[in-house]
């Protein structure tokens, strides 16, 4: 286990190493902030890759995002193609692989444009972030962008191969934990300097305290559904079906803070060819900071949180397994009664885990910019979904470590 750890630590240093490395052609003295609300949420999940101009400030992202697609693709709501494909687990499996791997060039690809365009775009009294002509920079910085998110992902299997659980995990963990601790550090030199006060970081710890302790709670609590196995010799003793109260987990918290951008990002680019002053005020409402960027993000939040309940848990599958391996659930007729039983207690954690992730998610970013707003400044971008990520891994990783452990005593035993 020890060796896996090292293992994994020396990937991980290696991999921030890389992190330093810039685009050619880039003045990385004009890059202050990023003003973008898109840029912030990828700056996060890159680990600062972005505001460094690095190589790698693509990242893992498009291969999240692909993976969430074609697991979408395959699932009950997808496509019969798809749904086919997971059903043929050898050739399937190695098919939905390769296609995952065409939708993270593709999303990567697309990434890389948008970055390359707000680069260039960028200036700073008058000078610009970019100093090469716009043909060179592109030509220079796509390829490497795709090819350094390339690389993220390799980089992840490796650990998965060699290292301490999930490289994706792995990566997104390093990434947070990255950001943050640079975020941490800038806070604490502004109240060093007397920017913010002690009331405001008292304030601040003890809201995000009350938000990490939240997700820990919520994400360990499960309720158990009575079954048991009838007329079977030493099974006749009740035992129970585990469902989480976030059957969804980090998934629709990544989806919505990526997709409540695209209106400004799409109307954006609409506006340079046809500029309409509706289209401005359009822009405005869904631009980060008003009362509807907020409920727009709540509703669609809660409506990713359904679906990617409906994507991973499918009731009717669950019923036949149960069926076939002689199991009951306590006072349910067996078949399309324990369907609907369980249709029915998804449906309820589903409403509360969605008002979890609102509350979790929207009302910290709501709060970080009530704060940024008191005292003029945008410094504050620690968010729930950070936390909810952080917390999730970290309870994956240490399960892994767990499991690891208990496979390798076994061995141990039985050799």
């Amino acid at each position: 286990m020890w060796k896996k750890i090292l293992i994994t630590l020396c990937i991980i240093g290696l991999y921030r190493a890389m992190m330093i490395i810039p685009l050619p052609g880039v003045n990385l003295s004009v890059i202050s902030s990023y003003k973008s609300g898109f840029l912030k949420v990828l700056n996060v999940f890159s680990g600062g890759g972005i505001e460094k101009c690095s190589i790698l400030a693509v990242n893992i992202m498009p291969y999240i995002t692909a993976s969430i697609v074609t697991q979408f693709l395959s699932s009950r709501i997808g496509l019969d193609y798809f749904k086919n494909l997971k059903k043929d687990q050898e050739l399937g499996a190695s098919k939905m692989n390769q296609y995952s791997q065409y939708f993270t060039v593709l999303f990567a690809v697309f990434q890389a444009i948008y970055l390359c365009e707000h680069l260039f775009a960028t200036q700073s009294q008058g000078i610009s972030a970019v100093f090469i002509s716009k043909g060179m920079f592109l030509l220079q910085a796509i390829p490497l962008l795709v090819a350094g998110c390339i690389l993220v992902v390799w980089i992840s299997h490796q650990i998965s191969k060699y290292g301490v659980g999930q490289g994706t995990q792995i990566i997104i963990f390093a990434n947070i934990i990255g950001s943050s601790s640079n975020g941490a550090v800038d806070f604490y030199k502004l109240y060093q300097s007397g920017v913010i006060n002690f009331t405001h970081l008292f304030s601040i710890s003890l809201f995000f305290l009350f938000i990490f302790l939240t997700v820990v709670f919520v994400e360990g609590c499960k309720i158990e559904i009575p079954v048991y196995y009838p007329g079977l010799p030493g099974k006749n003793l009740q035992q129970t079906l585990p469902f989480k109260i976030n059957n969804a987990g980090v998934i629709p918290s990544v989806l919505a803070s990526t997709i409540v951008h695209l209106p400004v990002i799409i109307l954006s680019y609409v506006k340079k060819f046809l500029y309409v002053e509706t289209l401005e005020k359009i822009i405005t409402y869904f631009s980060p900071g008003g009362i509807f960027y907020f409920g727009f993000s709540a509703i669609l939040l809660f409506a990713l949180t359904i679906t990617q309940t409906k994507t991973v848990f499918d009731p009717s599958e669950i019923a036949s397994n149960l069926q076939e391996s002689g199991c009951v659930v306590a006072d349910i007729r067996p078949g399309k009664d324990t369907e609907q039983y369980l249709e029915s207690k998804i449906n309820k954690l589903n409403i509360i885990s969605g008002l979890y992730l609102v509350f979790i998610c929207v009302i910290s970013e709501y709060y970080c910019y009530i704060f940024n707003s008191s005292i003029g400044m945008d410094i504050l971008h620690l968010s729930g979904t950070s936390i909810l990520i952080l917390v999730n891994i970290a309870q994956l990783i240490y399960k892994g470590m767990l499991d690891y452990n208990y496979q390798e005593t076994t061995n141990k035993f039985i050799s």
